[in-house]
């Protein structure tokens, strides 16, 4: 199966708005933008992605190998739905979404996900609290609403499950790991490399 795989970023302004007590707001910008490209790149070496979009307000954030896609301003799930609706998303086989602060994920993690989908079944990955939304393979890309946000990995799945679909969840520690609050730059200073030696202010002021 092909995918086409979809990334929001949210607005800048906007984004990574816990992180704000610890960083300024260059050094979110710059998280946002690196973290985005570690996700980008590992969709790279995914054989079955056969397209790569980033849903944002900011086309300058848009790795040059991506495809940019305007952010409405309806919000990250009224964004999805706009991409579900188009009719080469519609057409393509699957859609996977991502987010973008998910710097740790792997391209063989993703390639996991999307072969846990299948006809009539909703891959779904788990955040590192099982209690959010980190990826989602599905087809057609409308089968089901968005509801990325609090508890919305129960959301997706109630979702899936009106809509007759069976749920398969897909643990994977690079899919788990999403980078929202002051305590989890330290993991990403420590084991995210060079790119994010920025943090190291931050993260010596959070101790």
């Amino acid at each position: 199966m092909k995918w086409h795989a979809v990334v929001p970023v949210k607005m800048l302004s906007q984004g990574k708005m816990r992180l704000a007590g610890v960083l300024t707001p260059d050094e979110r910008r710059q998280l946002v933008v690196t973290m985005l490209q570690d996700v980008t790149r590992a969709l790279a070496g995914v054989a079955a992605v056969t397209r790569r979009s980033v849903v944002t307000s900011d086309p300058s954030i848009v790795p040059a190998d991506c495809t940019y896609l305007e952010d409405p301003g309806l919000g990250l799930n009224g964004a999805l739905r706009l991409v579900a609706r188009d009719e080469k998303s519609v057409q393509a086989e699957g859609l996977l979404v991502l987010p973008g602060d998910i710097p740790f994920v792997t391209a063989d993690e993703i390639a996991d996900l999307t072969a846990a989908h299948r006809s009539g079944v909703l891959a779904i990955a788990p955040d590192w609290a099982e209690t959010g939304t980190n990826g989602l393979a599905l087809s057609p890309a409308n089968v089901i609403d968005f509801y990325f946000g609090a508890q919305s990995l129960g959301a997706h799945t109630r979702a899936a499950q009106s809509a007759g679909l069976a749920v398969t969840s897909v643990h994977r520690r690079g899919l788990a790991c999403d980078i929202d609050e002051p305590a989890h730059l330290e993991t990403l200073l420590r084991d995210g490399g060079t790119r994010y030696a920025f943090l190291k202010r931050a993260v010596r002021d959070v101790k």
